[in-house]
């Protein structure tokens, strides 16, 4: 990728929009574009955190491996998100999921070492990166709470907390690529759950599925469940 490429390419994102052109120069050294094919590994768990991710298209999955070899889904990142900038705040940090290409994907790959000096220098900067950090607790004390409602509050919250976090694109589609076994290991249930709940409401028209694409065409449908629960 060459510089201006790297620097036309980092403007569309909102954590670097407002930087100065010699730091946005500092940021493009050693910095690059990586694409993978979907189920490839983009880091391991336990590996060092070289670099920083910003998902261009596609979208990222952060797995954790069990003891058995299952996968559960933590988190999904999508278009336009920041994978690993917290965990590169640390000096020598490894990275403590696996980091997996959901669908074909590009990403900016930017050094850890100088996304950690821009942080800690850029006080603007280091506000984004605090506002994406409150985001993602929320998210986690939410998940938290879900894991003990039933299992169409738990599909339900996950579409609608999905197609919210959209940056572009339709409001109803979820651009994500999503089978049933995904849904199933990110809501902690299986499959077969997971079809008999996502037919139903097929069949109430609250969505509309397509292969792996999904679109809400009731939202508030949703909500209600949420709601009733």
């Amino acid at each position: 990728m060459t510089k201006n490429t790297f620097l036309e390419k980092i403007n569309h994102y909102g954590i670097f929009d407002d930087m100065e052109d010699n730091d946005l120069d500092r940021l493009s050294e050693g910095s690059g574009w990586v694409s993978f094919n979907q189920g490839k590994t983009i880091f391991e768990a336990g590996s060092p955190v070289d670099y920083v991710y910003i998902v261009c298209y596609g979208s990222v999955k952060l797995v954790q491996i069990t003891s058995n070899g299952a996968e559960v889904i933590l988190h999904f990142v999508p278009e336009g998100g920041l994978v690993a900038g917290v965990v590169a705040m640390q000096p020598n940090g490894r990275y403590p999921l696996n980091a997996v290409a959901h669908e074909p994907t590009g990403l900016i790959k930017i050094k850890s070492s100088t996304f950690r000096e821009l942080v800690s220098a850029k006080s603007n900067l280091a506000q984004k990166l605090l506002h994406m950090i409150s985001l993602r607790v929320n998210d986690l004390h939410s998940e938290k709470v879900v894991k003990m409602k039933n299992v169409p509050f738990k599909i339900a919250e996950f579409l609608i907390r999905t197609l919210e976090k959209q940056k572009s694109g339709s409001k109803t589609k979820i651009q994500m690529k999503l089978t049933r076994q995904d849904i199933a290991n990110a809501v902690g249930t299986t499959v077969e759950t997971t079809i008999r709940v996502l037919s139903q409401w097929t069949q109430d028209k609250i969505i509309a599925t397509e292969g792996q694409n999904i679109e809400v065409l009731n939202i508030e449908a949703l909500r209600e469940i949420l709601d009733e629960d």
